[in-house]
């Protein structure tokens, strides 16, 4: 009789990642969730407030900037910490990754669930991690028990929980865009006798290649400040897999990227 061993396929894979995904959703959420009130929302930080007051402001008028009269006769030194006042209009002082889109995520799901957006994606962050490190170090099980460590490490559940600061989208955003760079460099590594100059491409190329570009684009306007390492990164990984770009998926990557942040 075959004794019933467990192991790492798909099926157990992808139920593990789900069950960790739902519970540290809940866990993340539930800060907000016995803070809020359906005529309510407030936050423990000048910085959320007014992370979330640009997000409503954007995902019901697409414009990050309010007008009040009042700082007109003033001198524009009526406005709380985190905005800025010009010549009347009350603009956000933050990186507008957040609001883009966060705001434009709550004009297809509604206002009342932006306080729930970060957690999302740092459950999305946990399970490309997975993704990620299964494609670098080919192990279903070191996979897991990284993301399972994420998924555990008290200052990414911390972010999460306060869930109007940028840190866990930028991350979660990096984490993506990763990923789909690396699936598009392993297409290449299968491509070795093709050119650099060579137009042949295929729709996958082109897919992953816009994909990881828009993501760096979209994980760079949500915080600009990390350009400091987030582009050596870029360009030291680009050196090291110089040989599996091809210059079709490089323009793509580049184009995608400058569309993103632009």
């Amino acid at each position: 009789m075959k004794r019933f061993k467990l192991n790492f396929n798909s099926a157990y894979t992808w139920l593990f990642l789900l069950i960790l995904a739902i519970i540290f959703i809940f866990l993340s959420s539930s800060y907000n969730l016995v803070n809020q009130s359906a005529d309510y929302v407030k936050w423990s930080s000048p910085d959320e407030t007014a992370n979330y007051f640009f997000t409503k402001v954007y995902a019901k008028t697409s414009e990050l900037s309010v007008f009040e009269k009042y700082n007109l006769s003033a001198n524009d030194i009526v406005h709380p910490r985190s905005f800025r006042s010009d010549w009347g209009w009350l603009k956000p002082v933050s990186f507008p990754g957040i609001f883009l889109i966060f705001g434009s995520l709550a004009k297809v799901f509604g206002l009342a669930v932006i306080p729930f957006f970060t957690p999302i994606f740092g459950a999305l962050g946990i399970i490309f991690f997975y993704l990620l490190v299964k494609k670098l170090f080919a192990s279903r099980r070191i996979a897991l028990i990284s993301a399972g460590l994420l998924a555990c490490f008290p200052v990414y559940l911390y972010y999460s929980a306060r869930s109007m600061f940028h840190n866990i989208l930028f991350v979660s955003l990096v984490l993506m865009a990763l990923y789909f760079l690396f699936s598009l460099w392993e297409r290449g590594s299968k491509k070795a006798k093709v050119s650099f100059w060579s137009l042949k491409f295929s729709l996958v190329d082109f897919v992953l290649a816009a994909l990881a570009g828009s993501l760096f684009g979209l994980a760079i306007i949500t915080r600009t400040s990390e350009l400091l390492w987030l582009a050596p990164l870029l360009g030291f990984l680009s050196l090291c897999y110089l040989r599996r770009w091809r210059i079709f998926s490089l323009l793509i990557f580049v184009a995608f990227l400058f569309l993103a942040i632009f």
